[in-house]
């Protein structure tokens, strides 16, 4: 997770913001106020570029900011198309072992749960939140790994009235996604983003939006160092 401690330094979005509309600047705000890294997604070894880009849309869509890719066999790969843009919005952090992603997890103080539906566990209403929570989704049919069970904290299964055992990863992750953070946001734990977090990601979504950006802000640097002057 994000360290709120750490001094922010990133002078992106107030170069940038005069240069983005005000219905811009405000829907920034409003979707930033519903963004959240208490819950992140990761996703192991996707093959079908279509389902990583439904994952991809599902974290914009639900205010989860950071998406793990396992890329040990297969890269993570997004259709633009399907994903409608959302992967400028979130972060995407690659990792080629379980091992790493899970060490780096944890390292931010994540429990990670991995999805299964060949495991008793908890459900997405159940799942404990008292801490930040990682949840795993495994690769189209096979599912999760020998790596990926053995490694995780506790499973989480979605309950299943059908024939079938399982639904398809996009859906999966959808119907995970919206009961999960839907229960962070009731709770009394703190999980919108810190300051620092927020003061980035507004520069990056500055930075995407704004026509050539890059050139104004060093023009804006170099403006500001020569009134310094």
């Amino acid at each position: 997770m994000s360290d709120p401690s750490a001094p922010s330094t990133d002078d992106r979005y107030e170069l940038l913001k005069p240069y983005l509309t005000e219905r811009r600047q405000a829907r920034f705000e409003e979707v930033l106020d519903r963004r959240m890294d208490r819950v992140c997604v990761v996703v192991e070894d996707l093959f079908q570029p279509h389902n990583a880009s439904a994952v991809v849309r599902s974290c914009d869509g639900f205010g989860v900011q950071n998406l793990h890719a396992i890329e040990i066999q297969n890269d993570f790969s997004v259709v633009q198309s399907v994903a409608k843009g959302a992967g400028k919005w979130i972060d995407l952090h690659h990792h080629n072992s379980v091992k790493g992603c899970f060490d780096a997890l944890r390292k931010s103080g994540y429990r990670i749960a991995v999805t299964s539906p060949h495991a008793d566990g908890y459900t997405p209403e159940d799942v404990p939140l008292d801490k930040p929570l990682a949840v795993v989704f495994g690769s189209e049919g096979p599912g999760a790994s020998d790596a990926v069970l053995n490694g995780a904290d506790c499973t989480i299964r979605i309950p299943m009235e059908g024939f079938t055992e399982s639904f398809n990863i996009s859906v999966a992750a959808a119907l995970t996604l919206n009961d999960i953070t839907r229960r962070v946001r009731r709770a009394d734990t703190p999980w919108r983003l810190c300051k620092n977090t927020r003061s980035r990601l507004l520069g990056d979504w500055a930075e995407q939006t704004v026509k050539d950006a890059k050139n104004i802000l060093e023009f804006e640097r170099q403006r500001r160092a020569h009134a310094a002057d």
